[in-house]
């Protein structure tokens, strides 16, 4: 199993390895990864990088901080690969600096939904917000290509003498060897553009410049499209077939099978080379290995089982997992211990993605500690503290696993009869999330932590444990929100919700919302224990729900557009309204992006910027963003919305002398993302 190349986003200003870049990789080399491929390194840095923190490759002072890297990676016994890239049309850090795009032929119009999907904070962070003006391209000559074409087999010959096992050329998406493969972006009518051959010259050259820089046996492969999506004009399996030959007679050693996307549309940012939907271009791959002796390496969101098949029915030679370690970078040492079980699961966010978008440090939202490997320690404690965490959603499991595992002595409070939180009822909404938490809850079963369901929290009830650290992960205050109408019997809040999902007790005002013959159904699911489980629910749903055929959901955060969606799917006809500017705040935007367009086309009506919200018997009123009053036929409405942090116990407690931490929503809303993170901070800080 191979590590895919993956931008971490992690270089020093100077495009140096530092420790960060070091402990990232070596975390993945440790955790048994066969080979690790130190992804996008710039040949012509600082030209053509599509990262603020990309690796440099481009001059020798290059060489002893990857040389640290390499040799950090080979100590564990895993190799090293490092991938070769140039950005060009896509290069960012040429826009932001005035430099013009390297670029085979005058661009064509294209357009992009991923810089409208941002909110100010994300547009000031990102490329959005530093590019200054309109880029410039230059088509590039003869002399440039040669010029380039040195450039990586000058990058190729100081990845040799950094001590890489092996060199990955970087042919993929939307980067500068790829513009001239794809008949989309090359309308050259010399000898680099027209016939599949062609467009493939350019990269032929620099595999024959490679190979006459470092030898023919140093393993050497290249990573490009075997499909194009949602492009018109584009990369074809068939082209794909043809540039593996080529490339393979050039002398190169294997072929990575990716692929590349546009994104006109938010579904088109996640059918790429990080797919949303599973084994999403395997099948191309397969053609493609058919069309070569050499082997190929499969990779984008391949299941363990999924992975298998593919090698034993030789449709694949190795599998490259990118997403999946940066959620647990142990998972081949679990794989080859045969503990799948123990794998922390990838939930499909795109955090990780979406943050390297933004030209932030690599995150995710399943591990606190991924990017920060170097800052954040967990560390056998030398001296055991009694601690009590207050609260079981993932922040509360996570926190507690940590510091049993550090060998502290903790005992964790949920005032429920099951842990989860509100994530149970996300992993409802969006069946990933439920991986998560019940990853969470094998691991706490596994270990010493002294867990007591239906015990609600109070300052003489954690008196009485007498602790000596307390963390609060009690989650987001979740009051009904001030809005006309919202007391009716048909309108049902998040705590209404939790009862009849997840079969949680309710107060006598929600009891009255529910029919009899509901009420007596919810009943016999506490019974057979149908109730509470987020699989069983989201199956039985699919037949018959307590809600009317048409809803309107008020809160266009990822609470309520997760809830769209599932409702969408099952039949209802759905809006969504909310006062906010612009819909999926809490969603990293790849994912923001991919939801909004798929509701869209399930005909899911969805109003931001309303105002003088009024719900009524039959319908809900509001003012949109033209003065318009608009009234939407309801059934039943649900508040997704009115959530805020709650640091009451937090303040209580430290009143009252204990040393009290906070994890999660109860100190602002941020989901599971920020919960798991602060329970990696947290946890760090006990000793």
């Amino acid at each position: 199993m191979f590590q895919t190349a993956m931008g971490s986003n992690h270089a020093e200003p100077d495009g140096q390895c530092g420790d960060r870049t070091l402990s990232f990789y070596e975390a993945r080399a440790r955790g048994g990864a066969a080979l690790v491929n130190m992804g996008a390194i710039g040949v012509a840095y600082p030209h053509g990088l599509v990262m603020r923190n990309q690796v440099g490759i481009s001059e020798d002072r290059f060489i002893p901080g990857l040389r640290r890297v390499t040799r950090a990676v080979q100590s564990h016994g895993a190799k090293i690969a490092a991938q070769l890239q140039h950005g060009g049309p896509s290069s960012t850090g040429d826009m932001i600096d005035g430099r013009p795009l390297l670029t085979p032929s005058p661009p064509t119009p294209s357009s992009s939904v991923l810089s409208g999907l941002l909110f100010d904070d994300e547009i000031e962070e990102s490329p959005f917000g530093r590019i200054t003006h309109a880029p410039t391209f230059r088509i590039m000559d003869k002399a440039d290509i040669a010029l380039v074409v040195r450039q990586f087999a000058d990058a190729a010959r100081r990845a040799v003498e950094a001590g890489f096992d092996g060199i990955e050329l970087h042919a993929a998406h939307g980067f500068l060897i790829r513009s001239f493969l794809s008949p989309a972006t090359n309308s050259r009518t010399d000898e680099y553009g027209g016939s599949v051959e062609n467009r493939a010259r350019f990269l032929v050259e620099i595999i024959s410049a490679i190979r006459q820089a470092i030898g023919r046996d140093f393993p050497l492969w290249a990573k490009f499209n075997v499909v194009e999506f949602n492009i018109e004009n584009g990369f074809t399996v068939d082209d794909a077939c043809i540039v593996a030959q080529l490339a393979q007679r050039a002398g190169v050693d294997a072929i990575t099978a990716s692929s590349f996307s546009g994104s006109a549309r938010g579904k088109g940012l996640v059918s790429g080379s990080a797919p949303m939907n599973p084994a999403n271009y395997a099948s191309y791959a397969s053609k493609v290995r058919e069309a070569v002796s050499v082997p190929v390496i499969a990779a984008g969101r391949l299941e363990i089982d999924v992975a298998n098949d593919l090698l034993a029915a030789g449709k694949a030679d190795f599998i490259g997992m990118g997403r999946k370690l940066l959620a647990d970078p142990d998972l081949p040492n679990k794989v080859v211990a045969g503990t799948p079980d123990e794998i922390r699961p990838c939930i499909y966010c795109f955090l990780c993605l979406s943050e390297i978008a933004l030209d932030r440090h690599v995150r995710c939202a399943a591990n606190g500690m991924t990017g920060r490997e170097s800052l954040v320690t967990h560390s056998p404690t030398k001296s055991s503290r009694k601690v009590v965490v207050v609260g079981g959603g993932p922040g509360g499991m996570e926190t507690a696993r940590l510091l049993d595992k550090a060998g502290h002595r903790v005992t964790l409070l949920e005032a429920s009869g099951q842990l989860g939180g509100t994530a149970l009822i996300a992993a409802i909404a969006y069946e990933p999330n439920g991986r998560l938490v019940a990853w969470l809850k094998r691991q706490l079963s596994k270990g010493a932590v002294d867990v007591q369901l239906g015990s609600k929290a109070s300052l003489d009830a954690i008196k009485t444990l007498e602790p000596d650290v307390v963390i609060v992960a009690t989650g987001a205050a979740r009051d009904r929100p001030a809005i006309s109408g919202a007391h009716l019997s048909h309108v049902f809040d998040g705590n209404d919700l939790r009862e009849l999902l997840l079969g949680e007790p309710g107060n006598a005002d929600s009891i009255t919302r529910f029919s009899l013959a509901t009420r007596a159904l919810m009943a016999s699911g506490r019974k057979l224990g149908l109730i509470g489980s987020p699989q069983l629910i989201r199956r039985a749903s699919r037949i018959w729900m307590p809600l009317g055929k048409q809803i309107v959901i008020i809160g266009g955060d990822l609470v309520g557009l997760e809830l769209a969606e599932f409702l969408a799917h099952r039949g209802r006809s759905v809006t969504v309204v909310d006062d906010t500017a612009k819909f999926g705040v809490g969603l990293a935007p790849l994912r923001r992006g991919a939801i909004l367009d798929e509701l869209e086309t399930m005909g899911v009506v969805m109003v931001p910027g309303v105002h003088a919200i009024t719900i009524h018997e039959k319908d809900v009123h509001c003012t949109d963003r033209e003065g318009v009053n608009r009234a939407f036929a309801a059934d039943n409405v649900i508040l997704a919305k009115g959530a805020t942090e709650d640091l009451s116990l937090v303040t209580q407690l430290r009143a009252a002398g204990f040393e009290t931490h906070a994890v999660g929503d109860c100190r602002g809303v941020g989901y599971i993302a920020q919960a798991m993170k602060d329970a990696a901070d947290v946890a760090a800080t006990i000793e």
